[in-house]
């Protein structure tokens, strides 16, 4: 490495460029398309996770990181799991795990991701 190439450490700005991708490889979120985000470390402007893993990169450097499902969404919390009925959901075609959805329950609208489909 260049001894004149910065290192990205906490306080750092940096544009950076993602693809966010499943277990699967599917795309859920890419920044390719635009302009690349200005974030600094530190700041909590990304996971804590992506911080640590950007901490040591040099300008161009290009990195796969995995998270752990808890490093991107947090500690899993049986509480925001509720079975809904199919007929409070607003579907255009069959309920599928892994659709984005909104639902009203209660007069209030909450969003979700079907994790299951039951009968």
């Amino acid at each position: 490495m260049p001894s004149n190439q910065k290192t990205a450490k906490m306080g750092s700005r940096l544009k950076i460029h993602y693809i966010c991708k499943d277990d699967d490889g599917n795309v859920l979120e890419s920044t390719l398309s635009a302009p690349p985000p200005e974030i600094r470390l530190g700041n909590g402007d990304v996971l804590d996770a992506l911080e640590k893993a950007f901490c040591g990169m040099v300008p161009g450097q290009v990195k796969k990181v995995h998270l752990k499902p808890e490093e991107a969404f947090g500690e899993y919390d049986p509480d925001l799991v509720d079975e809904v009925p199919i007929k409070d959901l607003q579907l255009d075609s069959e309920p599928k795990i892994g659709m984005e959805l909104e639902f009203d329950e209660d007069g209030e609208t909450y969003s979700g991701i079907i994790t299951d489909v039951t009968d």
